[in-house]
Order: structure tokens, then C-alpha cells, then sequence
């Protein structure tokens, strides 16, 4: 089953590990040291899972219907506009036409989705009902123009002192490979997994990777 990620997929590069004081647990290291490579070639090969990531196309000036970041968003007229309690219309961060791109269930196998964010410094964290939203239309009307979206309005990201989009931007849905995180609450059983495939070697119990590997390394994750 693919995942569906926004952003560009991330690749463990090679790092070392801080010394231990006892022995047996120095063999560990100087077996890991030889071939740092093998580490994260494993926690690759445990992790890999398909996903559909959305790539940028920089200094691209998308429309109304297209897959992008930021700007004035498609809308269908005869739904009211996402707003917060307030009343303050929410801003588009993104939204994807799965017309443009098919991809595979379980994902929309057509019809446009989008993200709403709000306008205040928190981007409407601080208001989990109605500060943001996740809208999800079925079909989309092509008759729908520029005016009549202006019209209605909306802001977009222009102007706004601490929204995550800075300019907008028409994106591409391609297929690709992603592997887990330090942050993923599975990291650290594929990390303990991959580490004894390597080395031969069990961490102890309520070890993880911040106990073996050494600050840079940690980083670098």
C-alpha cells in the first residue's frame, strides 16, 4: 500500500559511532566502524515503503485547477467557503487534482483534495475545529473561473506574516520510496532490528539509537 507524503523523500547517509568502555561492547563498534555504509543500507532495506511524493516545479505560475502550493484555490460556488470562528476565511497551503494524476487506491481516484490553514500566527493550530481544514471534492466544475473565485474574496498566502507557503507553486505527483524517520514511533524497532542484523549484537534493554550512536550521527538522522 502507498503512502501519500508531501515533500521530497529524505536518504540516511553514512555516519559513525561514539566508543563504548567495556570490551565486548568495543568489538561492536570497530565491526560497525569497518563498514558504516551496511548500518544504513539496512535500515533503508527494513523501512522502504512505496509513497507518491510531491515534487516542486520552482518559478512555475500554476492555475486555477492545478496541483500546487499556495495561491487562489479551485472552489466549488454552491459550498460556503471554509472560515474559522471568527469568520476569517481560511488560506490555501495546498491541494492536489487527482484528475491530473492517478494513483492508487486507497487514495482519491479522481476529484481535487486541499488543505485549508488559518491566517492567524498559529496557522489555526490553536483552534483544532475550525482553524484548519481537509476538503475533498468528488468532481470538479471546469466552468468555474478566475473571477468567480475572486470574487469570493479569499486570501492567499501573499501578505501573511507567518504562513508556511512563501510563494506558490504548481507540483507534480510522482511515484517514489520513502523510509522512517527518527521522529516515526516505529524507528526505533527497526533501528534495534537493524543494528543486531549488522552487528550481530542485541541492544539492552531500553537502549535506542541516541545510546549507540553519537551526536553528529544523531543529526544526521
Amino acid at each position: 500500500m502507498k503512502k501519500f507524503i508531501l515533500g521530497i523523500t529524505l536518504f540516511l547517509f553514512a555516519f559513525g559511532i561514539s566508543g563504548c568502555s567495556q570490551n565486548k561492547e568495543q568489538t561492536v563498534v570497530n565491526t560497525f566502524e569497518a563498514a558504516p555504509t551496511e548500518l544504513v543500507e539496512e535500515i533503508k532495506q527494513l523501512s522502504a515503503s512505496s509513497c507518491y511524493i510531491l515534487k516542486i516545479l520552482p518559478d512555475s505560475q500554476p492555475g486555477l485547477f492545478d496541483s500546487k502550493f499556495g495561491g487562489l484555490p479551485y472552489w466549488d460556488l454552491s459550498m460556503p467557503y471554509p472560515a474559522d470562528l471568527a469568520g476569517n476565511k481560511l488560506v490555501l497551503l495546498a491541494q492536489i487534482n487527482f484528475d491530473q494524476y492517478p494513483v492508487d487506491e486507497p487514495l482519491p481516484q479522481g476529484g481535487m483534495l486541499q488543505f485549508f490553514a488559518g491566517q492567524d500566527d498559529f496557522v489555526g493550530m490553536d483552534d483544532q475545529k475550525n482553524g484548519f481544514r481537509v476538503v475533498y471534492h468528488p468532481h470538479i466544475d471546469s466552468s468555474v473561473t478566475m473571477d468567480e473565485i475572486r470574487a469570493l474574496d479569499i486570501p492567499t498566502h501573499e501578505g501573511q506574516d507567518y504562513f508556511p507557503v512563501f510563494q506558490s507553486a504548481a507540483v507534480t505527483l510522482e511515484e517514489g520510496v520513502t523510509y522512517l524517520w527518527p521522529d516515526d514511533y516505529l524507528f526505533d524497532d527497526i533501528f534495534a532490528q537493524a543494528w543486531e542484523n549488522v552487528t550481530g549484537e542485541a541492544l539492552k534493554d531500553g537502549e535506542d539509537f541516541r545510546d549507540v550512536l553519537g551526536e553528529e550521527a544523531q543529526n544526521i538522522l
